[in-house]
C-alpha cells in the first residue's frame, strides 16, 4: 500500500525582507546538497518547490519537501515530511513478532533524523534570509 501524505511540520512567514526568492531557493539546495542529499526543484508560477531524499531511503523521489511562495516583501517557507517516514515505526510494532523489528530501528532512526534535519534548516533559513535581506530589486 502506498500511502504518502504531506505533512506540515514548520510553516514560517517573512515580511519587509525584499528577498529574491529564486536566490533563496538554491541557497536551500545548497543547504541540503552539503548534507548528501539529493535534491530536486520543482518552480511554477506560484512557489518553488524543492524534494530532498535521504540517502539509504527506501522511499520514491523524496522524503523532504521545502516549499517557498509569495513575494519577495511577504512570502512563506514550509519544511513538510512524508507521513510514512512515521509509518514504519507504527508498522514496525506490529510487526514485531514476525521479524519487524527492523522496521522499527529503520524508522526511529529515520524519524530523529529528519528531527535534527529541521532545526538544522531553521536555523540555516533564518541566516539565508538575513544574507539574501535586499536581494530583489
Amino acid at each position: 500500500m502506498n500511502c504518502e501524505k504531506v505533512v506540515i511540520r514548520t510553516r514560517t512567514q517573512w515580511l519587509g525582507k525584499n528577498v529574491d526568492l529564486a536566490l533563496l531557493s538554491k541557497s536551500v539546495m545548497g543547504f541540503f546538497r552539503g548534507r548528501n542529499i539529493e535534491t530536486k526543484m520543482v518552480k511554477s508560477a506560484e512557489k518553488y518547490v524543492i524534494l530532498a531524499k535521504l540517502p539509504q531511503s527506501s522511499r520514491g523521489n523524496r522524503d523532504i519537501e521545502i516549499k517557498i511562495y509569495g513575494a519577495s516583501n511577504d512570502f512563506t517557507v514550509e519544511f513538510a515530511t512524508l507521513e510514512r517516514a512515521y509509518s514504519s515505526v507504527k508498522l514496525g510494532l506490529l510487526t514485531t513478532l514476525f521479524g519487524g523489528g527492523g522496521l522499527v530501528l529503520h524508522g526511529v532512526k529515520l524519524k530523529e533524523r529528519l528531527e535534527k534535519l529541521e532545526k538544522e534548516f531553521e536555523a540555516y533559513l533564518a541566516e539565508a534570509v538575513s544574507q539574501l535581506t535586499g536581494s530583489a530589486n
